[in-house]
Order: structure tokens, then C-alpha cells, then sequence
């Protein structure tokens, strides 16, 4: 074992860059650095020629360095004075208890290692060792941690308490640890990385789900309180790119938008970029959000199940052939149609309401018969790795998300018949080879696939007194099949700085068709639209570090797309400078553009806006290309467990499109811009136990179109001026509590009336668009997560969860519309109807529970 221990250290020199030296001359260059005396016999150190010595390595890791390479025991006397000399047979028994540094839990099954023999801590983290030499040390290693060696002779006769430092990969990009909470971090990039698998319990988040999660960093946030419905400084859900496992997402929700469609436990890393992307990324104008897997063959077989109140998951990971082909494969189903538990009801009432299904998911409201609803949604995911050596890679992986909704109903009074039949399926694959080491220059190949669809079919069968019938057949698809090929070389040119090039090929086809069915002509559309084009890209990055201190990321993007015949060049820039080891400024620039985006089309559809946007492709002629152009100052800074985070931004957007009825509007298109202003503020502070920390985003959305509002500007249709956060985590052995409180300003909405047609029918007549205000917004949330160990000395744990969304029951308003709607009144002869203007709310969450229970092998 301790040539294992040498052996280990040995090669840990090497990865640090070490050089061989003498004994004597590491003695004397320890002398001068640290102005300290070694006392030693010439004899005992004269043959030590070949030792490797990292000399950036604190002072007590050194010496225990080369008390592993010599078997010389290093000896402190005081602050300034040690002595070497050989180790002696005296042996004493000793104890310790081992922590998280951060966590400061207990850590079970941590291997101990000592002269050629290993323990285990037990489940309270403690172990027992009897008669090791009192010159020796022990090594403790443990999964996700770093290594640490410890001299017996600094046990006594209590339980010596040991810290163990949760291992950070990739240490010298990380500029922040435990950005929120345990398992977030944030690089020199300027990016946001969460681990899901590390994370730490969050308010309101009964699992550690990817999408909800993100929303408690300044910056992000979602206003109708979906988990999909990331708003990132001002640009919209689908202007951020989404990628998983290399594959570009157009759909990425369950329960149309309330849980995110990535299993948490199978992801690695989510990366989110807020400004400053990587030339890397092209055709969004917003965020990026990358979110990657498991990369690499498994080393050992691994598995895990759970559920919550609405679904549940199973994933397994299979290392094959000597651990040089990993498997990988993962399924999530709804138990929506299997078991109508409260969290599904509360769901169900936000997603369904102000539509027919509300209605008839609704006990209280009796003029609803015979209603029959089908809902579930599932996910699917499968991997294969193949890694037959350290420079070759190869994975082949697939993705399928799928929802079904199937509601049908009678409304007796109103003698109306209806059905809404709604499928959404997300699917695609990606293949991906890499070939070669960063210092000679990694070959990256990559093809993917990736097809959305999102079909819609409903009927409203209404009788009239007078026996007529009245019938409208509503007919919407939207389907998104794009291919993409891309090439990357890498290459470290020198010793901190790489160079990146790329191509990259993409080919969208987007079917847009909306087809309302009704024997009133000016209520009749059938609407088609339609695009594909080739899409180009080449780019190019250099990252620049110096001293430790600079670090430049300068980037230029060409792209060209065919659909409006246009080349487009974007140039990015992102500065990082280290002023000292806790303060860190940080500037950046880009210009971005976007051919594929959605359009917010207002035209009833019967569905009270399940299916009001569309994925569009740029034209020539009705949909214009995006653009963005951003800017941000800022500074971070961490210090004596404090955490300080301040952005400055401006973003200008041009490009984004309204759709309107034209019975409505004389125009059809309306096409503007919005130009945001806003400040991002993150402020924590940690105890032992316990951490709280501030979000606080201040921002300002102002829209412009030149035929709305007479020209005027007026308020973003999701300007929100401030945004709130404050969360409170707490860690008591094996159990976390979260508790987290959110103030947001009400969004703005448009006040609309109504007038009489030709017909002597009512129509909607738009006053100024966003000039009044919803309600403030208040929600206040609890989570908790216990952790138990299933067995004893086996690596089988698990977890039970319990999260309440909004304790307080708030009622809280996340839009507002206005709808023409038939009054019924009286019966037989006396029946009359008439139609009225009526204003729809669209209403939060209430207080919603849930459980989770999971096992992981």
C-alpha cells in the first residue's frame, strides 16, 4: 500500500509539472522560501537525487510529498525549526471522524488507506485504526472528493475531526464555488454550471429539476411560472439556444411547461450563458443553455429509481467490454392517468384553465357532462459510448419526449359538444466523434437530428335556440425537422491559451398550418406556413490567459442564411481580469442573429393558450431575421464565505413579431424591437451549517413598433422592473430544509374592448398595447430531503423529498386577456343568448404539495 501511496503522489507530480531534484537542493529551496532550518544527518539524505517537488504546493503537502518518496519523517519543531530523521517502530491506535467541508455531514464508506492495509468509515463517518506506526500516515480518499494525507503523530487520544474538499474539475476556470447552493459554481467564461447530482436542496423543488433550478440565478426568470419558460435578460424562451447531449431543442416540457423534459439524473453538467457566448454557439440571439451527459464509458454498473407525485423515472448506466463501452439508458412516465394525486390537480388547473378541459377537470361546475380526459407524458433517453483509448471517443445517443392529451365533453345548458385532441413529440439523435489531445489538437465530428411536432384537433358543436346548428372545427400543426453536421478543431498553442475552428451545417424545415372552420365567413382562416432553408456557419475563437490574471476569449461567427440570401458576421468578446484571488471583473460584447424563432400568434384557437406561439422561419417577406446586440460590465467577488455577484447590461433586439387577426388589425404583421437595461445582483453568505444568499434582478423592457401605439414606445410584453429572490438553506446531518421567498412586479397587459360589426356581432378593439399592469407578484416556498443509507458498507442510498410550492396560497395573476363569450339565459321560449366582452385571468399556482422518494444502487 505505500508504494500504491508513492506511486499516487508520484504521478500526481507529474500532472502538476514537478522536476526532479536532489533532496538537499529541495531542502535548500525550501530554506529560502519559507525562512525556516532542517536538522539532518548528510547521511541520511544524501542518496535522495531523483525526488519530484511541486514547488507552488503549500508547505505541509510538501513535506508530506517527500516523507512518502524518502520514508524520512519531517519533524516540526516550531514555526522555524524542523528536524528529518528515519521513522521509528512505536505504534499508537487512533481515531477520526470525517466531514464535508461544505456540507459538514458525516461522510460513510470513505476508504482509509495505511501501510499496505484499508477501513472504511462507518455510516456516522467514523473509523477506528489499532497499532499503526506512529511515523505513518493515513490517506483518505472518497468519490467527489480530494485526497488528503494526515501524519498520525497528530492524532491524540479524542476523535481527530477530518475535512474532506469536495473535488472541482476543471479548478482553473472556476471562479466561484457554491455560486447558490452546493453544485452550482461559476466559470471565468462567464457561465453558470449546476451539477444536478450535487446540487443542494432548493425552495419549492422537490427533485433537483434542471429547468426550475436555473430560475433562482439573477437574470432568469419565467413569468407565467413555467419550468420551460426561461426569460434571460430580456429575450424570450425561444430565443435561447437549448442543447442536450448535442441535439438543438424546440421542445424541452411535461404538462405544457410545468416540468422540464431532461431527467436530472442523467445529466452532468448544465451550463447557462446569460452574455458572452462562445463563437461556438450561433443562430439564437438569446441565452444558452448546454446541457450535457455522461461523456465518458462508466467505470462501474449504476442505477437508480424514484417518483414524485406526478411521475416516475428509472435510469441505469452499464460499463461493457473491459470499461471500453459504456451504455447508458433512462425512462420517465406521468402517473397522471393512473392516479389523480393533488399535485396533478393543482397542475391541471394551471395548465387547462380558461379552456374547455378546465372546465370540465372542474368538480364544481355542473354543466359539464360526460367529460373524458386522457393525459400522461413520458421521456426516453439512451446511450452508447465507446472509448478505446484516451484519445478516441464515440457516441451514438437518442431522445424521446412525448405528451398526449385527449378531453371530450358536453355542456348541457348551452347544448355544445366539444373535443380538444393535443400530441406534442420532441425526438432526435446525435452521433459524435472525437479524436486526438488537446496539446496536439482534438478533431471533433458531429451529425444530429432533431424533429418537433405538435399537432392540434377540436370541434365546437353549439345548438342554437332556434334549432340551428353553430360549428367550429379548429385544425393547428407545427412541426420543426432540422439536420445539423458540424466539424471543430481544438488545440492548446500554448501553455494557457487554445485556438477553436469550426463549420457547422444546418437544414430546418418548419410547416406552420392553422385552419378555423366556421360557416361565418370573416371568422374563417386557413392559414399555411411554410420554410426551409441551408444554413452556414464557420467560426473561430482564441482563449487567452496570462498570469493567472487575464483571461480573453475573442471570437468571430460567419453565418449565412439561405432563406433570406444574406451573409451575417458577428463578432464576441469576453474579458475576465483577476485583481487578486477573491475579486474578479469582467466585460463582454457580441452581436448575434437568428433565422428560426416563435411567433405569439393572438387568433382564438378554442384552447385559452396552450398553442399560441409557432416556430417560424425568416423571410424575405413577413418574418425578419433577429438581432441582438448586448453588452455587460461587471464583478464577482468570494472571501471569507461571502459571495458578492453584480452585472451590468444593455440589449438591444430587433426583429420580434406580432401576429393578429386581420378582422382585427387592417395589417396582419407587425414586426419591432425591444431594447432592455438591467442590473443582475447576487449576494451570500455562508455558516457551517447554514447559507442564505439575495437574487435581486432591476431591468427595464421597452418595445417599439412603428404602426402600434401611433410609434410611441411602450412597456415589453414581459418587462418586469424588479425581481426578488431570497432563499435560505439549512443542513443538519442527514437532513436539508430550503425555504425561499419571490417578489416580482406584475407584467404589463392590454386593455381591449368591444363594438358592434356589420353583423351585429361583437368585436375586440385594441386600446395602446401594455399600458396597464397585472398585480405584484408573491410566492413563498418550502423543500426538505432526507438521505438514508439502505444497507450497511453497500453504496445504496437514497432520498424522500417533500417541496410546497406557494405555502401561502397567494393568488397570483400571470396574464390577462379578453375573450367574446355566449351568455345563456332562461330556458324553452324564454331561452335567450347574447354576447358579452369577458376578461380572463390567467391565474398561478396555488399551494401546491409534493413527495418524492428515490434509491440510487
Amino acid at each position: 500500500m505505500k508504494k500504491l501511496l508513492i506511486l499516487f503522489f508520484l504521478c500526481s507530480s507529474v500532472v502538476f509539472s514537478q522536476k526532479n531534484k536532489s533532496l538537499k537542493q529541495v531542502l535548500n529551496q525550501l530554506t529560502n522560501t519559507y525562512n525556516i532550518t532542517f536538522s539532518y544527518d548528510e547521511n541520511q539524505i544524501q542518496n535522495f537525487n531523483k525526488i519530484l517537488f511541486h514547488s507552488e504546493n503549500d508547505l505541509n503537502t510538501i513535506l508530506i510529498n517527500l516523507s512518502l518518496q524518502t520514508q524520512l519523517v519531517f519533524e516540526k519543531i516550531d514555526d522555524e525549526n524542523y528536524i528529518i530523521r528515519n521513522k521509528t517502530k512505536e505504534t499508537k491506535n487512533i481515531c477520526g471522524i470525517v466531514y464535508s467541508d461544505k456540507t459538514k455531514e458525516k461522510l460513510p464508506f470513505a476508504n482509509i488507506y495505511f501501510d499496505d492495509k484499508t477501513v472504511l468509515t462507518n455510516q456516522q463517518g467514523k473509523f477506528e485504526i489499532k497499532d499503526v506506526l506512529n511515523d505513518d500516515f493515513i490517506t483518505l480518499k472518497l468519490i467527489g472528493y480530494e485526497p488528503k494525507s494526515i501524519p498520525v503523530n497528530s492524532f491524540n487520544t479524542d476523535c481527530k475531526k477530518i475535512f474532506l474538499n469536495e473535488k472541482i474539475h476543471q479548478l482553473t476556470e472556476v471562479i466561484i464555488t457554491d455560486y447558490l447552493t452546493t453544485g452550482f459554481s461559476k466559470n471565468e467564461d462567464g457561465s453558470v454550471v449546476l451539477n444536478p447530482k450535487k446540487s443542494g436542496i432548493l425552495p419549492g423543488v422537490v427533485e433537483p429539476d434542471v429547468l426550475q433550478s436555473l430560475q433562482l440565478i439573477p437574470g432568469v426568470q419565467s413569468p407565467d411560472e413555467t419550468a420551460s419558460g426561461l426569460h434571460i435578460r430580456g429575450s424570450t424562451p425561444d430565443q435561447n439556444l437549448v442543447v442536450f447531449d448535442g441535439m438543438k431543442m424546440y421542445h424541452f416540457s411535461h404538462y405544457f411547461g410545468l416540468i422540464s423534459a431532461f431527467n436530472p439524473y442523467i445529466t452532468n453538467n448544465i451550463k447557462l450563458y446569460r452574455s458572452g457566448t462562445h463563437a461556438k454557439y450561433g443562430n439564437n440571439i438569446g441565452g444558452v443553455l448546454d446541457i450535457s451527459t455522461d461523456n465518458k464509458a462508466p467505470n462501474k454498473l449504476s442505477s437508480g429509481f424514484g417518483t414524485t407525485l406526478t411521475h416516475a423515472d428509472f435510469f441505469i448506466k452499464v460499463p461493457m467490454f473491459c470499461k471500453k463501452v459504456g451504455l447508458v439508458f433512462s425512462a420517465r412516465r406521468s402517473i397522471t392517468d393512473v392516479v389523480n394525486t393533488v399535485t396533478n390537480q393543482q397542475y391541471a388547473k394551471v395548465a387547462f384553465q380558461n379552456s374547455k378541459i378546465a372546465e370540465g377537470l372542474s368538480q364544481e361546475n355542473l354543466r359539464i357532462t360526460n367529460a373524458n380526459n386522457d393525459f400522461f407524458y413520458e421521456d426516453y433517453y439512451s446511450k452508447i459510448m465507446v472509448q478505446p483509448n484516451l484519445n478516441n471517443k464515440f457516441s451514438f445517443s437518442y431522445l424521446y419526449n412525448h405528451n398526449n392529451l385527449s378531453f371530450n365533453g358536453e355542456n348541457t345548458r348551452a347544448q355544445e359538444e366539444f373535443k380538444d385532441d393535443i400530441e406534442i413529440i420532441n425526438n432526435g439523435f446525435h452521433v459524435n466523434w472525437e479524436l486526438g489531445t488537446l496539446k496536439k489538437g482534438i478533431h471533433n465530428l458531429a451529425f444530429s437530428k432533431t424533429a418537433f411536432e405538435k399537432n392540434y384537433e377540436g370541434f365546437r358543436i353549439r345548438t342554437t335556440g332556434n334549432a340551428n346548428q353553430q360549428n367550429i372545427f379548429f385544425d393547428k400543426e407545427n412541426t420543426v425537422n432540422e439536420v445539423t453536421g458540424a466539424y471543430s478543431f481544438k488545440k492548446q498553442t500554448q501553455k494557457n491559451n487554445i485556438w477553436e475552428f469550426g463549420y457547422q451545417f444546418s437544414k430546418p424545415d418548419l410547416i406552420y398550418h392553422f385552419k378555423r372552420d366556421t360557416q361565418f365567413q370573416e371568422d374563417f382562416i386557413d392559414d399555411n406556413i411554410n420554410g426551409n432553408a441551408n444554413n452556414y456557419a464557420i467560426f473561430s475563437e482564441y482563449q487567452f490567459h496570462q498570469n493567472n490574471k487575464w483571461k480573453l476569449n475573442l471570437g468571430v461567427r460567419w453565418q449565412r442564411f439561405n432563406g433570406v440570401d444574406k451573409d451575417f458576421l458577428e463578432p464576441r468578446f469576453h474579458l475576465n481580469y483577476k485583481t487578486n484571488n477573491y475579486l474578479n471583473v469582467k466585460f463582454s460584447a457580441e452581436l448575434k442573429h437568428q433565422s428560426l424563432s416563435q411567433v405569439q400568434d393572438f387568433r382564438n384557437d378554442g384552447l385559452g393558450g396552450l398553442f399560441n406561439n409557432f416556430w417560424a422561419l425568416a423571410n424575405n417577406s413577413d418574418f425578419p431575421v433577429l438581432e441582438s446586440v448586448q453588452t455587460s460590465l461587471g464583478a464577482d467577488y468570494q472571501k471569507n464565505r461571502w459571495t458578492i455577484d453584480l452585472e451590468l447590461y444593455h440589449k438591444k433586439i430587433d426583429g420580434i413579431l406580432f401576429l393578429f387577426d386581420q378582422r382585427i388589425r387592417a395589417q396582419k404583421y407587425f414586426s419591432g424591437n425591444n431594447n432592455v437595461k438591467g442590473a443582475d445582483f447576487l449576494i451570500k453568505k455562508e455558516w457551517n451549517q447554514y447559507n442564505t444568499w439575495i437574487s435581486y434582478s432591476l431591468s427595464k423592457s421597452i418595445y417599439h413598433f412603428g404602426n402600434l401605439n401611433n410609434g410611441a414606445p411602450f412597456n415589453g410584453s414581459f418587462d418586469v422592473p424588479h425581481n426578488f429572490i431570497w432563499s435560505h438553506h439549512y443542513n443538519i446531518k442527514k437532513v436539508e430544509l430550503s425555504l425561499g421567498w419571490r417578489f416580482r412586479s406584475g407584467i404589463p397587459y392590454t386593455v381591449k374592448t368591444a363594438e358592434l360589426n356589420n353583423n351585429n356581432r361583437l368585436r375586440i378593439v385594441f386600446d395602446d398595447l401594455n399600458t396597464n399592469r397585472l398585480p405584484n407578484y408573491t410566492r413563498l416556498d418550502f423543500a426538505c430531503r432526507y438521505k438514508f443509507f439502505v444497507r450497511k458498507n453497500k453504496n445504496v442510498k437514497g432520498n424522500i423529498g417533500i417541496a410546497f410550492q406557494n405555502i401561502l396560497d397567494k393568488r397570483n395573476i400571470l396574464s390577462r386577456d379578453y375573450e367574446i363569450q355566449r351568455i345563456v339565459t332562461g330556458q324553452g321560449s324564454n331561452r335567450s343568448e347574447k354576447e358579452v366582452l369577458v376578461e380572463i385571468d390567467r391565474i398561478a399556482l396555488g399551494f401546491v404539495p409534493n413527495i418524492s422518494f428515490r434509491v440510487n444502487f
